[in-house]
C-alpha cells in the first residue's frame, strides 16, 4: 500500500504515516450484525515514514522506518476498547530494530484520544523500556536503571520524534520537552 495517513493534533501539529509499498494484511475476527468489523488485526511489513509538522504549512520532518511483522489488534466489542501491539520497528534514530510486546492490553474509551491503561515493553538488544498508559492520557516511560519520564499525553511530540540525549553510560534516553520557568 502506498499513501499517507494524516492526523491533526491539538495545537495545530500534524502527524502522518507515509506508506511506501508497505504490505498490510488485515484479518477481521468479529463482525457486528450489520457486518461492521468489531475485532480485527492488521499486520504491517515494509518501509514507511513517520512525519510531524505544522498544519497548513506543507512542511514536516520525517523519520524513516521499516515494519517487521508489526501486528496491531483491536477489540471494540465492549468498552473500553482493547488494543495490543506486537512486532518490530527498525529505524536509524532508534539505533536499530526495536521489538514491541504488549504486556497489558491498552484500554481506550470511545471518546478518548489516548489509552487510559495498559503497558507495552520496548526492547533493543539488552535494553528495555516500559511504556505505561495512565488515566487522563499520561504516558510513563521507564527505562532500565534510568528512572521514569512522564509525558502529559500520548499525543506529546516527544513520543513522535527521535529526541535523545546521551548519558554517562552511553545509552540513549527519551527526553521530555523543556518548559519555560
Amino acid at each position: 500500500l502506498t499513501g499517507t495517513l494524516t492526523s491533526e493534533l491539538a495545537g495545530g501539529e500534524t502527524t502522518s504515516l507515509m506508506l511506501d509499498s508497505t504490505n498490510i494484511v488485515g484479518e477481521v475476527t468479529t463482525f457486528s450484525a450489520e457486518c461492521f468489523p468489531l475485532a480485527y488485526r492488521l499486520l504491517f511489513n515494509g518501509p514507511a515514514t513517520m512525519g510531524q509538522g505544522a498544519a497548513g504549512t506543507g512542511q514536516s520532518t520525517g523519520v524513516g522506518l521499516t515494519f517487521h511483522d508489526l501486528g496491531i489488534s483491536q477489540d471494540t466489542v465492549g468498552l473500553p476498547f482493547r488494543t495490543t501491539i506486537d512486532g518490530e520497528i527498525d529505524a536509524d534514530c532508534f539505533g536499530g530494530a526495536v521489538t514491541l510486546a504488549t504486556e497489558q492490553s491498552l484500554l481506550q474509551g470511545i471518546d478518548g484520544a489516548c489509552p487510559s491503561d495498559g503497558q507495552v515493553l520496548l526492547s533493543r538488544g539488552a535494553m528495555q523500556s516500559h511504556l505505561a498508559y495512565r488515566p487522563g492520557g499520561e504516558v510513563a516511560i521507564e527505562e532500565d536503571g534510568m528512572g521514569e519520564v512522564v509525558l502529559p499525553s500520548c499525543m506529546d511530540p516527544a513520543l513522535l520524534a527521535c529526541l535523545h540525549s546521551s548519558n554517562r553510560s552511553g545509552r540513549q534516553r527519551v527526553q521530555p520537552p523543556r518548559t519555560a520557568n
